[in-house]
């Protein structure tokens, strides 16, 4: 089984042509369309016009998630300032994917949480391996909880960031 991932930066200005841009080094990279791009952007950034650069290249089929955020890393660097973003595309036949979500996640959060795990748990047919969890730390959550109920059921250890 085959893992397959490219990692771009980019610190251009304009926002749809940083995502056309990173968008065409990863399509460049991978023989088939990634599994998932993990896309973490400053949020000086348009996001909207970023994505729409980014889908333009990789097509409507491939999941971007992800966050924005006051900084952003790359190999070697940390840009904490300006327009910066971060990619990861994954890819290859030794990784399955699986994408949920829950809004509202302040409120009934252990609830929550535990719907998150087992959509995911459900959509394969071994436990996962590793999970990746964002949310939004500015709804009130209280992260922890959030965290116990969907981790039985995840059954992998849980990573991610706000």
């Amino acid at each position: 089984m085959k893992l397959t991932a490219k990692s771009v930066l980019s610190r251009q200005r304009n926002s749809v042509e940083a995502g056309r841009a990173a968008g065409a080094e990863i399509v460049a990279a991978f023989a088939t369309p990634p599994k998932l791009v993990l896309c973490y952007l400053t949020v000086n950034y348009d996001q909207q016009q970023f994505l729409s650069g980014l889908s333009e290249q990789l097509g409507p089929n491939v999941p971007v998630v992800g966050c924005s955020g006051q900084g952003v890393m790359g190999r070697g660097v940390v840009h904490e300032d300006g327009y910066a973003a971060s990619l990861m595309a994954l890819g290859g036949d030794g990784l399955e994917v699986a994408i949920t979500r829950a809004d509202e996640i302040h409120v009934d959060t252990r609830a929550k949480g535990a719907a998150i795990g087992q959509k995911l748990r459900q959509a394969h047919a071994r436990p996962p391996k590793v999970c990746i969890m964002h949310y939004d730390p500015l709804c009130g959550v209280d992260l922890d909880v959030l965290l116990s109920g969907a981790a039985p059921h995840v059954e992998a250890p849980i990573l991610g960031g706000a």
